[in-house]
């Protein structure tokens, strides 16, 4: 599974956790119970804890010094998110 495939709408998005599950609680992002991922811990869910070529097209998308921040920066929303993870194909 791909992340766009993954962060198929926007229930399915968080921000501020790797993961959460369906009360909204922080897990891990490869937990039976997550049902939302940050875009890193979508990496982390569909290519394991070595995603090295899909994150390297994250770091050279959005750069190395914001990549951890800029899935929870507040002007970025859902749609740009799948945007990004659509193009990149990832």
């Amino acid at each position: 599974m791909k992340v766009r495939e993954l962060l198929s709408d926007e229930t399915k998005w968080t921000r501020g956790a790797l993961a959460r599950n369906a009360q909204g609680i922080r897990v891990a992002p490869d937990a039976s119970d997550a049902t939302a991922w940050c875009v890193i811990g979508a990496l982390r869910r569909c290519y394991g804890r070595d995603p090295t070529d899909a994150y390297d097209r994250l770091l050279q998308a959005v750069g190395y010094e914001s990549v951890l921040f800029w899935n929870d920066e507040p002007i970025r929303g859902f749609t740009e998110v799948k945007a990004l993870v659509n193009a990149l194909d990832i």
